[in-house]
């Protein structure tokens, strides 16, 4: 039983060091992303999505590693994240473009930046091209390590009631709206086991956009550093067998 037991030990943490050994994130880092066409503060970390205007049509996707200067994504620090990449579906029924409002509230840190919460990617309801009922943006980050959790915040903020949206990944949601709760997190999301993170941006009122969000590798929770624990001692058990 010692021996099976020890063996198991040894082979929860060989598996455990073969996911880290391959993980390209770490607990703490963050990502930013900015889909407005206004650059950051200088010292603002942000990946700028729409740097170049880029406007996506319906029913099409964009990845930032195909824009021009967008690759790799770098995290909060400044440094290259090689392995990441980050898209934008647009299912919305039309075409999204740029949004630059003068006034809002700013959010929580790093999204207190005016250049990152007033300026967003947008699918503007009109009325000679209306957007289809429920259309939606998706965001998704591949690349990511499926061993690990992550915590999401996004939204938009504005002096417009009719920029709201839901924001959905992972089975949790809510609403982002211009004011108090424009910026909102989902907490302990996973991968969908091949590295990819989907978010669903879904218009409420009348339009659908998003300013900024940013992807933390979580914290884990402590019954997961209660297996760490024990993977720990299988292997001291191993090595002293």
């Amino acid at each position: 039983m010692k021996k099976l037991y020890g063996a198991f030990c040894c082979f929860a943490v060989a598996v455990a060091c073969t996911t880290t050994a391959q993980a390209d994130l770490v607990i703490g880092q963050t990502v930013a992303i900015d889909f407005g066409s206004i650059a950051p503060t200088a010292g603002t970390n942000f990946n700028q999505f729409d740097a170049f205007n880029n406007s996506i049509a319906d029913g099409a996707t964009l990845a930032f590693s195909a824009i021009p200067g967008g690759t790799p994504l770098i995290d909060t620090t400044g440094a290259n994240i090689s392995t990441l990449d980050f898209t934008v579906e647009n299912q919305s029924g039309q075409n999204t473009s740029r949004n630059n409002v003068t006034n809002g509230t700013t959010g929580p840190a790093p999204f207190n930046d005016s250049t990152i919460f007033q300026d967003s990617i947008i699918s503007n309801n009109q009325g000679a091209a209306p957007l289809v009922t429920g259309g939606f943006l998706v965001f998704t980050f591949t690349g990511l390590d499926d061993s690990l959790a992550y915590d999401l915040t996004g939204g938009y903020d504005g002096i417009n009631a009719n920029f709201d949206s839901t924001w959905s990944a992972g089975g949790q949601s809510f609403v982002s709206a211009p004011g108090a709760n424009a910026y909102q997190s989902l907490n302990g999301l996973s991968t969908d086991g091949s590295g990819n993170l989907a978010i669903t941006v879904t218009r409420n009122t009348l339009h659908v956009n998003a300013g900024a969000l940013t992807l933390t590798v979580a914290v884990p929770e402590p019954s997961s550093l209660v297996l760490l624990g024990l993977g720990v001692a299988g292997l001291a058990v191993c090595r002293r067998r």
